[in-house]
């Protein structure tokens, strides 16, 4: 059984703060469409390990753009979450040295509304939401490079939701599965690592769920201003909103740390 819970971060009006401050830097908003669904309204601000570290170069790139940015704007929210993590987990820090902790948006941009054939909401129809697990911290050999007890097994997870839709938002997870860990980190090219990485018991798990289906998932609802936590490699769906209104959007804050040498290390 995989840790969950939820903290209480910041108050509404905080939230909209941050809301604000996310329009105010659209022009820096990432599409992450894919070829299949161009027109899927899904955008990060930041630069992202699951998304951005092949070829390895182009996380690095980004990285050296967006980190002074988000520190401008975010520092103050940054500080806010640190310090939820050290009063809840122990020691933390946004790790700089890799791409600070970022947001995913879905949804309209500030000044513009969804209409009927729009795509955002998360459901097995759009490619926003396969059933998966996060193992971000392995497209990184800077770990092995500068700490020396690395905590490869307990791997943190957050989303602090920023802006959700009418109806919600949430994750599904599964009760009945069985705990999935990596092997141990050893040699490997930086930003290749992905599925292969696992265990063969473990690939066909995540085949079971994919292509069989996994039923009877266990809905885990955000709530505005909670930071979500989950310890471990959970298998996890974000859950569809359902239906949409024409201002409905997703947004939230994504963290990932890795505690090395007795410290949260926390980017994105």
């Amino acid at each position: 059984m995989y840790t969950y819970g939820q903290i209480e971060c910041l108050t509404h009006e905080q939230a909209e703060l941050v809301a604000k401050q996310i329009d105010q830097l659209q022009q820096y908003w990432i599409p992450r469409g894919t070829s299949q669904y161009p027109d899927v309204h899904m955008y990060t601000l930041g630069v992202a390990s699951y998304i951005d570290c092949k070829p390895y170069q182009k996380y690095t790139d980004g990285k050296s753009i967006f980190n002074p940015i988000l520190l401008n704007s975010f520092d103050w929210l940054y500080n806010i979450v640190v310090q939820k993590i050290i009063e809840n987990f122990g020691p933390a820090e946004v790790f700089d040295i890799l791409a600070v902790p970022g947001f995913h948006v879905m949804g309209h941009k500030p000044n513009a509304t969804l209409i009927p054939q729009d795509k955002y909401q998360c459901s097995d129809k759009y490619p926003c939401t396969s059933i998966h697990i996060d193992y971000p911290q392995y497209e990184h050999k800077i770990w092995i490079e500068q700490f020396q007890d690395i905590d490869w097994d307990n791997p943190l997870t957050l989303t602090l939701p920023i802006e959700l839709p009418h109806n919600g938002g949430g994750l599904y997870t599964w009760l009945n599965q069985e705990p999935l860990k990596k092997h141990a980190y050893s040699n490997f090219t930086e930003g290749t690592v992905g599925a292969l990485g696992w265990d063969s018991n473990t690939q066909i798990t995540l085949r079971n769920i994919q292509y069989k289906e996994m039923h009877n998932p266990f809905l885990r609802l955000y709530q505005l201003g909670k930071l979500s936590y989950a310890f471990g490699f959970p298998i996890h769906q974000i859950c569809e909103g359902g239906s949409l209104l024409p201002d409905d959007r997703r947004i939230t804050l994504q963290v990932h740390g890795l505690k090395c040498d007795g410290i949260w290390r926390l980017f994105f």
